[in-house]
């Protein structure tokens, strides 16, 4: 387990699934903290602003029952993808909000979105890296989105005293970010391949097996070390198991 996570962190995928995971920890949390003051400029009350989070909840929970079965028939990073397209989509019909009806419309998204989220988050890292050292990426992915967190308010005040109080010039400068978060995590966050190097006393001409299903990989496994290529899985035409010299 101590050999995989270095290897694990060499991989593209990786790399912008950790950076997803923070994009949208940082605008879910600054969204959350500042509700209030967006919906006080949009002329709507406290109480009502205070609503927009209860709808996107109750929104998000019947989309992950959907997203879950969703992920059976497509890719779980184009699933992933599809939330910063939809966070997009809300971020841009809360700029040109202008009543109480068009912000409800705003926290539908943002709870579909949400739901999309949360599902493909829970799925994406063992799928992806297998069970041996789940602990170990789960606690990556904590960690990138608790700095997310951290940094979504803090980015977003000091926005707003520095452009004079104005909160759609940061929604506005919001959407791009998400825009190509989505765009990454479509393209380059794709499955790895993983590739084992069986024991020493494997035969001449089987000296690495290629596993395209990471859910085989295991922490009593017999094989020696494992290393993760950056070539997608989808992108090899091998089935399970096959070797190659």
């Amino acid at each position: 387990q101590q050999k995989e996570l270095p290897e694990i962190m060499k991989t593209q995928s990786f790399w912008i699934l950790m950076h997803s995971n923070l994009e949208r920890a940082a605008v879910n949390t600054a969204i959350t903290f500042f509700i209030r003051d967006i919906g006080f400029d949009i002329g709507i009350s406290e109480l009502q602003s205070a609503s927009l989070l209860s709808i996107q909840a109750f929104i998000g929970f019947p989309v992950t029952l959907v997203v879950g079965f969703l992920l059976e028939k497509i890719a779980v990073h184009h699933a992933l993808a599809g939330t910063f397209f939809i966070q997009s989509v809300a971020l841009l019909i809360l700029i040109h909000a202008k009543s109480m009806e068009q912000c409800m419309l705003f926290a539908v998204v943002w709870g579909i979105g949400s739901g999309f989220e949360q599902i493909s988050l829970q799925i994406v890292w063992p799928q992806y890296y297998g069970k041996a050292c789940l602990g170990a990426v789960s606690g990556s992915s904590m960690t990138s989105a608790v700095l997310g967190s951290a940094l979504g308010p803090l980015i977003w005040g000091a926005a707003y005293d520095h452009n004079g109080g104005s909160w759609n010039s940061i929604l506005a400068w919001t959407i791009p970010w998400a825009l190509i978060t989505g765009i990454l995590t479509w393209t380059m966050a794709r499955k790895p391949l993983y590739i084992r190097k069986p024991k020493l006393n494997k035969p001449v001409g089987q000296e690495y097996e290629i596993v395209v299903n990471p859910t085989t990989l295991d922490a009593d496994d017999d094989m020696e070390e494992v290393s993760f290529s950056d070539i997608g899985a989808s992108d090899i035409a091998h089935e399970e198991g096959t070797e190659m010299t």
